[in-house]
């Protein structure tokens, strides 16, 4: 229960002090094992090794002080030895109840702070999922304008120099990138809420594939690197959430 060695001393001093009051009163044997069961049990409540120092100092104490012959030990008459059992039986139930005492007193404590712990945790998953749910609303209706606006300039892009021409198809792209990620972003509000759900429909995965690539193509080529995907002629139909797979396609 307490690892300081230090703790053995409190027996010693207890077992005194019980037996200097039994003498000083001239107490009889009965009195004095009531006095020295206090001692006991003050020694108890350091654990279970100074309970049974203090009981064992507390036979000796009755031995040599109460019981006839007094001031000699004799540690063999019936007497001491029910003096003995009654103190060792006390200290050893005493320490026991305050050693389960204490051992169900720390696990309600860890239990405790694994429930704040658990609780700071769901707090914290809602404040992003608000967060994510916020900020993914609040970007989406400037983000419809500049679209637009990028879509009308970029209808009629013929008419602009070459490298005004080529700033407008990447500003289009980029923004396709940004509302790629906006949609990213509400939808983990979503799942966060437990709303998101699987738009399973029976799709030609080709498509999917070729949206995904002409979504990342210019990537692809402003960093020289060429991308080329080999897809059967015939049609792939699989039963999946196509956004979701282009999402990943895209990601890889």
């Amino acid at each position: 229960m307490h690892a300081n060695p230090m703790r053995y001393l409190a027996p010693i001093v207890l077992v005194s002090l019980g037996t200097v009051v039994s003498v000083r009163i001239n107490a009889g044997a009965t009195t004095a094992v009531l006095v020295l069961l206090l001692s006991v049990m003050g020694s108890s409540l350091l654990g279970r090794g100074p309970a049974l120092v203090g009981s064992i100092l507390a036979t000796l104490s009755m031995s040599y002080w109460f019981v006839p012959p007094e001031r000699s030990f004799s540690l063999g008459k019936r007497d001491e030895f029910i003096a003995l059992v009654a103190f060792v039986v006390v200290a050893l139930v005493v320490s026991t109840l305050l050693s389960r005492e204490e051992r169900s007193r720390a696990s309600a404590v860890a239990e405790s702070a694994r429930a704040s712990q658990a609780e700071a945790a769901a707090a914290a998953d809602r404040s992003r999922a608000v967060f994510f749910a916020t900020a993914g609303h609040n970007l989406r209706t400037p983000l419809t304008t500049v679209r637009m606006a990028a879509d009308l300039i970029h209808d009629h892009s013929e008419d602009l120099d070459p490298a005004l021409r080529r700033s407008t198809e990447l500003m289009v792209n980029e923004l396709d990138r940004f509302e790629t990620l906006l949609a990213d972003l509400l939808e983990i509000s979503r799942h966060d809420a437990g709303v998101a759900e699987l738009a399973v429909e029976a799709v030609d995965l080709r498509s999917t594939v070729q949206s995904a690539l002409d979504n990342v193509g210019h990537l692809a080529a402003d960093a020289g690197v060429q991308l080329d995907v080999d897809m059967p002629s015939d049609g792939v139909i699989a039963e999946v959430d196509p956004r979701r797979v282009e999402r990943i396609l895209r990601n890889l």
